[in-house]
């Protein structure tokens, strides 16, 4: 008996169809988008996109992978510049190579993550915070000024000038490092460190995160054409649209544990209560919240509060503290923006100032991640209230994000 083939036309999908289904796919399993890759050169082409969009390198493994793509790669030069959208990496400090490689690859980024890691074998115990080669000085005049001076050390120059010439991310969320470090000389004996605002990577932001404890960003000079007094308790500082000229919404870390306010103000034992050592750091970040205030015209000042069994009590001490340091400010003429200086209110203070309590702070806090982005929406609109004066029972509580 003879054998018959029989051909049946097999219906297809347009070819827009099935990019939509290998995207959706590629976006649900990064590691099934890996195999599509295999299936054609016209599917490559369209999850490689899903891929690259959205990249983060947490672990070595994955670091390692991502410079055998960049090393290997046939696509042109420009692919991952105009490609990779948002990047998540870690780096060592004292390993930085590689992690300038892979910036200056992908400095088309909107979405940028940068947590530094040091290495536990060149932790320095000398000095809280390091020192570096490039300086910020103040001189008679008592404007600070960005000294050149060989740039930062060999190991750090490369990153440093990646930093400066290459990423112009439009959100941020970093823990800062070297070499993103200055020192800056407040007087002709008195120094202290600073990152360098001045930088590119800074230029086009709108939203800054930073998870540095409030310990590191309290101490900086966050307006770096400020003028400065010889007070230590009180610097007098003018607005300059030079460093952040873009900034719109900043968010703050303020980590608050027993062991921070015992090696932060070296309590005695008796000092038992909530109210006193909370009170004094309200006192220690309230100044720096307010000259923060005056000098940026933000729409969004968060301050994100963790580790705290009390952060409603917590947050209404350092709204106090800031509302009375901005009426100085004020005093002085320093405030930028003359609605915020009509909205003031014994209770509310700086209507742009908003505090949340983040019970995971550990979870989800790449720039442009669901959860960050849900937060500065949450936060927006309760600063539209509180500039309507619309929501006075909000003032000292924190949003649960």
């Amino acid at each position: 008996m003879a054998r018959h083939t029989i051909f049946m036309d097999v219906p297809s999908l347009p070819d827009d169809v099935l990019r939509i289904i290998f995207e959706t796919a590629a976006r649900d399993d990064a590691r099934k988008a890996v195999k599509f890759t295999l299936i054609s050169k016209l599917v490559c082409t369209w999850v490689e996109r899903c891929l690259y969009q959205d990249v983060k390198l947490y672990t070595e493994k994955s670091l390692q992978s991502f410079l055998r793509a960049l090393d290997s790669s046939s696509k042109p030069k420009c692919f991952f510049a105009t490609r990779v959208k948002s990047l998540t990496i870690s780096y060592d400090i004292y390993n930085s190579e590689r992690a300038a490689r892979i910036l200056s690859a992908c400095r088309g980024v909107d979405n940028l993550t940068i947590w530094a890691i040091p290495s536990l074998d060149h932790v320095q115990t000398d000095h809280a915070l390091p020192h570096y080669d490039h300086s910020l000085r103040v001189p008679d005049d008592g404007r600070a000024q960005l000294i050149s001076s060989g740039g930062p050390p060999d190991q750090l120059r490369a990153l440093y000038r990646v930093f400066s010439d290459h990423l112009r991310p439009k959100r941020l969320a970093i823990l800062v490092d070297k070499p993103l470090y200055a020192t800056i000389q407040l007087d002709w004996t008195t120094t202290t460190s600073s990152p360098d605002f001045s930088l590119g990577l800074f230029d086009n932001l709108t939203h800054l995160s930073i998870v540095n404890r409030w310990t590191d960003w309290n101490t900086w000079i966050w307006n770096q054409d400020s003028i400065a007094s010889m007070s230590h308790d009180m610097v007098r500082y003018r607005i300059d649209n030079k460093c952040l000229p873009r900034l719109t919404h900043l968010s703050l870390e303020i980590p608050v544990a027993k062991r921070a306010f015992s090696n932060s103000f070296h309590l005695p034992s008796d000092h038992n209560s909530f109210e006193q050592p909370a009170q004094r750091l309200a006192e220690s970040v309230g100044l720096s919240l307010a000259r923060i205030l005056a000098s940026f015209k933000l729409r969004v000042l968060l301050c994100i509060v963790t580790f705290d069994d009390s952060p409603h009590s917590t947050a209404r001490l350092i709204r106090e503290v800031t509302a009375s340091n901005i009426e100085v400010l004020g005093a002085l003429e320093t405030l930028p923006l003359e609605p915020c200086r009509r909205k003031l209110s014994a209770k509310i203070g700086d209507p742009r100032l908003v505090f949340a309590h983040d019970r995971d702070p550990f979870r989800e806090r790449e720039a442009g991640s669901y959860k960050v982005w849900n937060m500065w929406e949450r936060a927006e609109e309760i600063v539209r209230l509180q500039m309507q004066g619309q929501l006075p029972e909000a003032c000292g509580q924190c949003l649960s994000i």
